[in-house]
């Protein structure tokens, strides 16, 4: 239990060096329109951080809310893989996105990314993942019960 929280937490908020990560690993079924992603007072070695993910059907908003007792030098957000991005804005003023990365200060509250999932996407999730699993796990027990073999 503890391994899958320490994965669940490093997905939305990590710390690398002196650099606070956000949003490192998310799923498409997380940014269908009308989902949000809510990070509460998440304890960071830099202090409590806050961010509100919310997906609509033309982009994402960004809230930004910190009590950081050291902050750190820049805010990472990352930009996933099967998102495609028009125009990104940080407190109102355009932001370059570099290798799929927006990098603000910490004193940023909103980001606005503009853009969609891109076509194609594989609807991946967890319960996804798990009926996958469960489906290979299958066949490979019948293949073992066939043959004695473990691949």
């Amino acid at each position: 239990s503890a391994k899958l929280i320490e994965l669940i937490r490093n997905m939305l908020v990590r710390e690398y060096r002196d650099e606070l990560h956000l949003f490192s690993a998310l799923s498409p079924a997380w940014l269908a329109t009308g989902k949000t992603i809510e990070l509460r007072e998440a304890p960071t070695s830099f202090g409590p951080a806050g961010a509100r993910l919310e997906a609509a059907s033309d982009g994402l908003r960004l809230s930004l809310t910190s009590h950081f007792r050291q902050p750190p030098s820049r805010l990472v957000v990352h930009v996933p893989w099967f998102y495609e991005v028009a125009a990104v804005e940080c407190d109102g003023r355009p932001l370059p996105i570099r290798d799929g990365r927006l990098v603000v200060g910490p004193e940023a509250r909103e980001i606005l990314v503009r853009g969609q999932i891109l076509p194609g996407t594989p609807a991946t999730s967890f319960e996804q993942a798990v009926e996958q699993y469960k489906t290979e796990h299958r066949k490979r027990h019948a293949e073992f019960l066939r043959t004695g073999e473990v691949r």
